[in-house]
């Protein structure tokens, strides 16, 4: 079981090599309106099951909403930049929306060996974010934007 097509949405040729090597069987480098349309008809208008957004602006939302069929589950990882969720839209096609921050460094740090480690702080959940699990009181708890700094 699993997917039988996975389709990968990437102008940038290393990416789309990435894309390929994790299993991608399509490719689609348009982007906006085209994208959809590519999408749209490899799916003989039905449209994806799953989305995953993984570059946070709005029209990668736009177009990850609207690639997605009735029911269909979208995620994002990563602090979105200017993107607008269309409650409407998610409300009456029922597609779940699913995401959070994804601080790379943190798990991938090879990729930028110069950069400094996480710093320990408390977040707005009130637990340490850096592989520990200490609680912390809300006078030391910050803000959402915890994570800004992995983003830097």
């Amino acid at each position: 079981m699993g997917a039988t097509r996975l389709v990968a949405l990437s102008r940038n040729p290393a990416l789309q090599a990435l894309a390929r090597s994790f299993g991608a069987t399509d490719i689609v480098a348009e982007r906006g309106d085209a994208a959809t349309e590519a999408v749209m008809h490899m799916t003989d208008g039905v449209g994806v099951d799953y989305v995953l957004e993984c570059v946070g602006r709005g029209q990668s939302m736009a177009t990850a909403l609207s690639v997605a069929r009735p029911g269909a589950t979208v995620g994002y990882v990563g602090v979105p930049h200017g993107v607008e969720i269309p409650v409407n839209t998610i409300f009456f096609r029922t597609i779940c929306v699913r995401g959070g921050p994804s601080p790379v460094r943190r798990y991938i740090p090879e990729r930028w060996p110069s950069a400094k480690p996480p710093s320990r702080r408390c977040s707005a959940y009130g637990v340490v974010k850096n592989h520990t699990q200490r609680r912390c009181s809300p006078s030391q708890s910050r803000p959402a934007r915890r994570y800004q700094h992995d983003h830097a």
